[in-house]
């Protein structure tokens, strides 16, 4: 979600080609990518003004792997929704690798990934993080 080609890129973007002096080079994505075997999913919203949505379509160009796109029109880089930007796109690209929900054939993801300590969320008072979280865990699209 939101990705980026590099941390350079990404503070170009958002300073100017002077800034990129200031800042090591520590995640070079754009190169990363084309090593990756698994399925991508890659999401960003085209109202993103902190990572350009370029840096997904670049990054979804020099993907090897099979991989999908969802381009929100009104997404931003904290604004979405999570039905329509994520979950709806995300489903589809399940679909297209032949994985259903609650499928015996299908692959299950293991248990400790949605054992997400919520409370301590909600004691920092990040309730948008915990209700998103709390939002994808109710969902059947991870029971695969």
């Amino acid at each position: 979600m939101s990705p980026y080609t590099s941390i350079r890129d990404a503070v170009r973007d958002i300073a100017g080609n002077w800034a990129t002096y200031l800042v090591a080079e520590r995640f070079k994505n754009i190169e990363e990518i084309e090593k990756v075997k698994c399925p991508c999913f890659f999401v960003h919203g085209k109202k993103d003004k902190l990572i350009p949505y370029e840096h997904s379509r670049r990054l979804f160009s020099r993907c090897k792997s099979l991989a999908a796109m969802n381009l929100s029109e009104s997404m931003t880089h904290n604004d979405f929704s999570l039905s329509n930007d994520i979950i709806r796109p995300l489903r589809k690209f399940f679909r297209q690798l032949d994985i259903k929900p609650d499928g015996e054939n299908n692959p299950k993801l293991p248990d400790y990934i949605f054992k997400i300590p919520l409370k301590s969320y909600r004691k920092k008072k990040v309730t948008s993080i915990a209700t998103i979280t709390e939002s994808i865990l109710q969902t059947k699209i991870y029971n695969i």
